[in-house]
């Protein structure tokens, strides 16, 4: 018999529980629009959020730590990105 864990099972800690979501990686590329690559180079500089080992073969990551991600982005005026590109290192 499979042993049931009580505080998962228990009403009042679903209700006041709330566990954060995951991305998986095909999720996670098709979102920001970069490849597998790009995120494990980003992870290696320290500029992009660490992964979640939830087996030998799976990873993931917080869905808040990648939407804060996304947020910290600089923003482009839509003008010329070259042109924005030379403004973000100049004001940075």
């Amino acid at each position: 018999m499979k042993a049931v864990n009580p505080v998962l099972n228990s009403h009042k800690t679903e209700k006041t529980m709330s566990l954060p979501k995951l991305i998986d990686t095909k999720e996670l590329t098709r979102t920001i629009s970069v490849s597998r690559a790009t995120i494990y180079r980003w992870m290696d500089a320290g500029t992009f959020p660490m992964s979640i080992e939830l087996s030998a073969n799976r990873v993931a990551w917080l869905e808040d730590e990648v939407k804060e991600w996304i947020n910290s982005r600089p923003r482009t005026t839509g003008i010329n990105r070259n042109h924005d590109e030379i403004l973000n290192k100049v004001f940075k």
